[in-house]
């Protein structure tokens, strides 16, 4: 006789007094907690880039973006058109992606994490190579052009965001709970 045997065989006494433990821990779940906090930085980014998008259109259609474009100019710098063009290319991606990241998480959607975590690490990648090249732009100058201060300031705040939020995307037990794909959708 095998063991499963035996405790087929074997009646249950008491299933009254059979305790199953119980947590104290809520069941985090949905939009709140520090998802909110997130969301408040997104929308204030977003408005922030898009104004910074369209400051830099308007200057990149102006006598001083020539200033600093034209070879015969006395500011050029090889540099310089790129630059701005890159910097609106980048300030259009994070628009764009705060934009995917308030519609995935209004969907309640697996993507919210992923894309958010992408829209972080390229907000750091696009401060540092920024930096890098508003640097080498700086060096071909006697005066200085930009805050040296206010460059650091910028990739310091994107580093210290990357270290808070791309840690809490990845344990927060919310943002698993909330955004990860339940049984019942994936079967219809």
């Amino acid at each position: 006789m095998s063991l499963s045997d035996d405790l087929e065989k074997t009646p249950v006494k008491n299933i009254e007094s059979i305790e199953i433990p119980k947590t104290n821990k809520p069941y985090l779940y949905g939009f709140g907690g520090w998802l909110i906090l997130f969301s408040i930085g997104i929308a204030f980014q977003f408005l922030g880039n898009f104004k910074l998008l369209i400051d830099n259109y308007e200057f990149a259609t102006s006598d001083d973006f020539l200033n600093l474009t034209q070879v015969s100019s006395e500011n050029y710098n090889s540099l310089w058109k790129p630059t701005i063009w890159f910097e609106m290319l980048g300030q259009a991606s994070l628009v764009a992606l705060a934009l995917l990241i308030a519609f995935f998480c209004i969907k309640k959607s697996p993507k919210f994490k992923t894309i958010s975590i992408t829209y972080i690490v390229f907000s750091l990648v696009f401060q540092v190579i920024l930096l890098l090249v508003l640097s080498k732009i700086q060096q071909d100058y006697t005066s200085e052009l930009f805050s040296e201060g206010e460059l650091y300031t910028d990739l310091i705040k994107s580093i210290i965001y990357s270290i808070i939020w791309i840690p809490y995307f990845l344990v927060s037990r919310r943002v698993k709970n909330t955004f990860t794909p339940s049984p019942e959708l994936e079967q219809s």
